[in-house]
């Protein structure tokens, strides 16, 4: 079981910017993250850029993560959200274990 703190996630999510624009081959200035700095208001991703951000928590925690119970309005605000990650981290089921009870 992988745990991680708010803090974790918010380095996570410091990467998976990083590596988004190393892609697009812009330059990288790390955005100077509050507890409400909104992502996509900042245009850092779009809602595509957001699902994806989903999908790659997902894959860092390795567990699946049910976003319905975080506030649509704060799924894209850095506090909110990566403290929401954290918490769910420890309680949801992990990917490898839902995929063997499912089959």
């Amino acid at each position: 079981m992988k745990t991680v703190s708010p803090e974790e996630v918010q380095e996570f999510i410091l990467g998976f910017l990083r590596q988004k624009m190393q892609v697009r081959e812009r330059d990288w200035r790390p955005p100077d993250f509050s507890e409400q700095y909104d992502l996509l208001f900042s245009g850092w991703v779009d809602s595509f850029g957001i699902l994806e951000l989903l999908m790659a928590l997902n894959n860092y925690c390795g567990k699946e993560i049910d976003f319905e119970p975080l506030d649509i309005e704060q799924l894209t605000i850095v506090g909110p959200l990566c403290r929401f990650v954290a918490e769910q981290s420890t309680t949801t089921p992990r990917l490898e274990t839902q995929a063997t009870t499912a089959a």
